[in-house]
């Protein structure tokens, strides 16, 4: 990823790839809960305990950084020229239903983001 995130600089991107970090609506340390089906490539790998291909053994995870999806939209749209277009796709594995509301509730979404294309993981809400 480091050699992807090299060339994409090296061609006028403004790229950073973030590894073991996940979007959150804070910033904190969580348990990352592996795929059942493969837990070293991490298909389907989620913080929510209620998604249907992770392993829900507590030892079955690993700790990971949690950063604040909100001030990190912040800080692109900061970096970004005023007519730029900021377009964000989530796919956050069921987490989503934690951290839109954040982003709603604080304005955040609104302020930033000029599309937004997400995937949604149904499966992972009760009831």
């Amino acid at each position: 990823l480091k050699a992807l995130e090299a060339k994409l600089r090296s061609q006028g991107w403004n790229a950073t790839l973030l590894t073991e970090t996940l979007a959150w609506h804070r910033e904190d340390k969580l348990k990352m809960r592996l795929d059942w089906r493969d837990p070293k490539k991490g298909l389907a790998s989620s913080v929510m305990s209620g998604h249907p291909d992770v392993q829900t053994d507590e030892e079955k995870h690993v700790l990971v950084r949690a950063m604040d999806l909100g001030k990190f939209l912040d800080a692109v749209r900061e970096l970004m020229p005023p007519e730029g277009l900021l377009i964000a796709k989530m796919d956050i594995e069921g987490a989503e239903y934690e951290v839109l509301p954040s982003l709603v509730g604080s304005g955040v979404l609104c302020r930033t983001v000029d599309y937004l294309l997400m995937e949604w993981h149904p499966q992972v809400v009760e009831g």
